[in-house]
């Protein structure tokens, strides 16, 4: 239905109006428009229309020109980011609560002088003596060095009479390390 409508309406378009606009006497008139406007206009209305020319002109060029220093430095930012290498980034994380109870466990088997002890992902190992400093201080060992891609954090360590609870204690926080 839209699709006559607009077939019939183009149908019904004056084609000779159009036709009288593209003819030999039109663009004489055009012309003769042409040869009279400084007259009809006055000199200083052509300066500023020339000038507004000249101005717009010269912005298309200035921009024109920033364009391609834009895409120019585009271009150097994509090539140097393209060069820069992937950055590797280390994520730790802490030991389940689990992991860490089973190498509690163990270390008590092993080190039986001490007192270990497991709370989620902290180890602590404690001594009421220091003569134990030397199985103490390879039970801190042990931890840290047990599982492949593990780090032993230390987050207290007191060695000596002056600690407040036992002479030998500290706690270490044990996480996975990762690569992405």
């Amino acid at each position: 239905m839209k699709k006559n409508h607009i077939l019939q309406s183009f149908s019904n378009y004056d084609w000779r109006g159009l036709k009288r606009l593209f003819s030999a006497q039109a663009n004489d008139d055009l012309n003769r428009f042409m040869d009279v406007l400084p007259y009809n206009v006055g000199q200083t209305m052509i300066y500023i229309l020339a000038s507004v020319w000249v101005f717009a002109g010269g912005t298309v060029l200035y921009t024109m020109i920033q364009m391609q220093a834009i895409t120019q430095l585009r271009a150097e930012l994509m090539e140097v980011e393209s060069l820069r290498p992937d950055v590797p980034e280390v994520v730790m994380k802490p030991l389940s609560a689990d992991e860490v109870k089973v190498l509690s466990e163990r270390m008590s088997d092993i080190y039986r002088g001490l007192t270990i002890k497991s709370r989620g992902p902290l180890l602590t190992i404690e001594s009421d003596m220091t003569a134990n400093f030397g199985e103490f201080r390879e039970s801190v060992s042990y931890a840290q060095a047990m599982g492949s891609g593990w780090r032993a954090d230390i987050e207290n360590l007191c060695v000596g009479r002056e600690c407040e609870k036992k002479p030998l204690s500290t706690t270490l926080k044990i996480n996975r390390i990762s690569v992405n």
